[in-house]
């Protein structure tokens, strides 16, 4: 056909660069959806981690440039995710998360990012608000969508979230501090009793660094032998005898002097240090009530009592640790008596 009509040199240039972008343009459109698979979520279609902590750098970069501008991030945590799935079915649990992306896409605006980050933890980008009373209210918002039942399959499923903010954002310089600050916030929510909303405020950290750093001298003491113990009087009412003594731990810090067992013992629970305080407790009380047994008169048939956490009631060998601590110090079994919680006793 072409042989038997005038074509003209700039025609058939014209046709084949036409050809030459329609192909161009069609790739262009293949990969961005390839890249569009790669940084969104499979199961919500929500962006991923990635394309969030993309998105909040470009933020970070915009206070940089404006100090006018403005952001916040909510971080959204399912309360007890896991107890879903174990009662009704990871195909459940999975419905439950993808009605929740729906639900939160309802309290945001277009502007808005929210992503999925890992499991059961949604972030909201929050960029360009007026004020910050418009960020709890979105994120209250959330969480009042949340709270509404999810009818699946003839089964009603309970959910409730715990949510953390960042709003103050003009000193941070990477996403990772960001968020680092927003699960502060969210740690706050879950402590105080799950389906709250927290702000992330400069003591949060103050309190995370504290925390550390007891931790680290926990670690340090117990080889170091700074824990001493103190004996409370067990008296009988009808004589106003000593019946017995309660061995109550005290922490000789070589900084802070005694601190008392309200400040670390939480942390020490915390970080399965409970059991080795615990431990040393039950063989100095033992060692203890054992020499004033043998050198005080009148105390012969004194007790000893010392409270065991559950992690120490329940851990492997026990009755072992304590036959052996008793023999150590040929103490008298019925000198020694434990105080248990009743939670130790339901387990």
């Amino acid at each position: 056909d072409f042989l038997e009509k005038p074509l003209s040199l700039s025609s058939v240039k014209n046709s084949i660069a036409r050809g030459i972008e329609r192909r161009a343009l069609k790739r262009q459109a293949v990969e961005k959806k390839v890249h569009q698979n790669l940084l969104s979520d499979s199961l919500t279609g929500l962006p991923d981690r990635s394309l969030f902590m993309d998105r909040l750098r470009k933020a970070i970069a915009g206070i940089s440039r404006n100090k006018n501008y403005s952001f916040a991030v909510l971080l959204i945590d399912i309360d007890q995710f896991k107890a879903v799935n174990d009662a009704y079915g990871l195909i459940i649990g999975d419905r439950v998360l993808s009605e929740l992306s729906h639900r939160f896409n309802t309290c945001i605006r277009p502007t808005d990012t929210i992503a999925r980050m890992n499991g059961d933890v949604f972030a909201v980008l929050l960029e360009g608000f007026e004020r910050y009373e418009k960020v709890v209210e979105i994120a209250e918002c959330c969480r009042t969508a949340a709270a509404q039942a999810f009818e699946i399959d003839g089964n009603r499923v309970p959910v409730s979230v715990s949510i953390g903010i960042v709003m103050k954002t003009a000193f941070y310089e990477s996403p990772d501090e960001v968020l680092r600050d927003a699960e502060m916030a969210l740690s706050r929510s879950k402590e105080q009793g799950r389906g709250l909303v927290n702000v992330f405020d400069t003591k949060m950290l103050e309190q995370a660094v504290e925390s550390l750093q007891l931790e680290n001298d926990l670690r340090l003491g117990i080889p170091k032998q700074e824990f001493i113990l103190h004996d409370q009087p067990i008296i009988r009412m009808d004589d106003r005898r000593i019946a017995g003594l309660e061995g109550l731990i005290r922490w000789n810090h070589p900084e802070h002097g005694i601190i008392y067992p309200e400040k670390f013992i939480p942390k020490a629970e915390e970080t399965s240090l409970i059991n080795q305080i615990g431990n040393w407790v039950l063989s100095e009380g033992c060692r203890q009530i054992k020499e004033w047994q043998r050198t005080l008169p009148g105390f012969e048939e004194i007790t000893l009592n010392v409270n065991i956490a559950g992690s120490q009631f329940c851990q492997p060998g026990f009755a072992d640790l304590v036959k052996g601590i008793i023999h150590e110090h040929s103490l008298d079994p019925r000198s020694l008596k434990f105080e248990v919680t009743e939670s130790v006793l339901m387990k």
